[in-house]
């Protein structure tokens, strides 16, 4: 699964911003996720293209989900 660890606390903010929920959420059984979860997937697309919208989450399968976060980070990528 995802490694909240690896988040920055900007992109935490814009998790939460956007699925209108705590971070956390991901630890109680009974919140819904799917929203979370787009808004994680966001995050982490956008590390790689910085141009993703919104909107280019919401075609995203289970299994593409699966492979974005099981996919090692570009750490320092992009960025500077």
């Amino acid at each position: 699964m995802i490694d909240v660890n690896t988040l920055t606390l900007g992109e935490i903010e814009e998790v939460e911003t956007r699925a209108r929920m705590g971070i956390g959420a991901l630890q109680d059984p009974a919140a819904p996720k799917a929203k979370l979860l787009r808004a994680l997937v966001f995050v982490l697309m956008r590390r790689n293209d910085p141009a993703v919208k919104w909107e280019d989450t919401s075609a995203l399968t289970m299994a593409e989900l699966d492979q974005l976060v099981t996919e090692e980070p570009d750490q320092g990528e992009g960025q500077g």
